[in-house]
């Protein structure tokens, strides 16, 4: 009996100490995540100097050759929007 009570307590005890591990580890994984998340908000993207850009029916403009020559485009940066006439567009020479 004694060596099953003293069997019991030490699974016990790894138990437990098997759980604080896991605990320890989901939560340095959780604060990992949220890093990563707010790294990713917009605001902290605008903050860096970032900014972006709509057409004149609200969707983004990802390239330069989405923006037509003539287009009123918009520019969101962290303080504010600026309207931009685009004159020309020229897209990044692929054999760079």
């Amino acid at each position: 009996l004694d060596r099953a009570i003293q069997a019991a307590c030490s699974l016990s005890q790894e138990l437990l100490h098997d759980a604080e591990t896991l605990v320890d580890r989901s939560e340095a994984q959780a604060k990992q995540h949220l890093t990563q998340v707010m790294a990713a908000n917009p605001l902290a993207i605008l903050s860096q100097g970032y900014g972006y850009v709509r057409d004149a029916t609200g969707g983004y403009v990802t390239h330069a050759s989405q923006a037509k020559a003539g287009e009123t485009i918009k520019i969101t940066l962290q303080d504010g929007m600026i309207a931009a006439l685009v004159s020309t567009t020229e897209e990044k020479n692929s054999d760079v």
